[in-house]
């Protein structure tokens, strides 16, 4: 089913018969959509929320279905309708979830995920968004930056614990490009006496 051309996978279409396939099945084939067309059938948008929307959904499926959902062009209404529903499914799914979206950080994932990230009172889910964060290729400090601008206290100690995982070595040099830093009383939680150093050492203006 992975080596569907173009022209197969639209014959299935319109033949109504992908709803008849068998779900392993069905995911692969959507999945083909998404990397061939960039798109998924509108007539199966039901079928991912349906998916998403289950609590004892396999789990592979859901990480497959969303790993392809992910790289959708930013507007697609596909992509736009399962980011609007996130808070939705179940917090197993959004664990599912949450770090193949993160993969791409693409608009609308990141300001979702961030927000989820502020106010989520699951703390796997708060795990692992920061572990994507932390071991992905999104540029954690920018990410962290740019969040910080509308968190709560609970989504800056959350956003922190990031950066402390990253290193202070690491926050260096984008501290050393800032003309001065807005959030540097709470680099000094975060760093404490290490950061003053820094900024002593390299003259940042906070």
């Amino acid at each position: 089913m992975t080596d569907q051309r173009p022209d197969e996978l639209a014959r299935i279409i319109a033949a109504g018969q992908i709803d008849r396939l068998p779900l392993p099945l069905r995911v692969a084939t959507l999945e083909q959509f998404v990397l061939r067309m960039n798109s998924i059938p509108e007539s199966e948008w039901p079928f991912v929320d349906a998916l998403f929307s289950q609590s004892d959904g396999v789990d592979a499926w859901v990480v497959r279905l969303g790993s392809a959902i992910g790289l959708l062009d930013a507007d697609h209404p596909l992509l736009v309708a399962v980011m609007s529903r996130f808070t939705a499914y179940p917090v197993s799914t959004q664990v599912l979830l949450a770090p193949v979206l993160l993969a791409t950080g693409q608009h609308p994932i990141l300001p979702t995920l961030m927000a989820v990230l502020d106010d989520t009172p699951h703390d796997p889910l708060v795990s692992v968004i920061q572990h994507a964060i932390v071991h992905g290729d999104l540029g954690a400090f920018n990410v962290v930056f740019v969040a910080l601008a509308t968190a709560s206290p609970t989504g800056q100690a959350r956003l922190g614990a990031i950066l402390k995982q990253k290193g202070l070595a690491y926050c260096k040099p984008f501290l050393l490009m800032l003309p001065f830093n807005p959030y540097r009383s709470l680099f000094i939680d975060w760093f404490g006496r290490d950061f003053l150093a820094l900024e002593q050492e390299c003259g940042l203006v906070g």
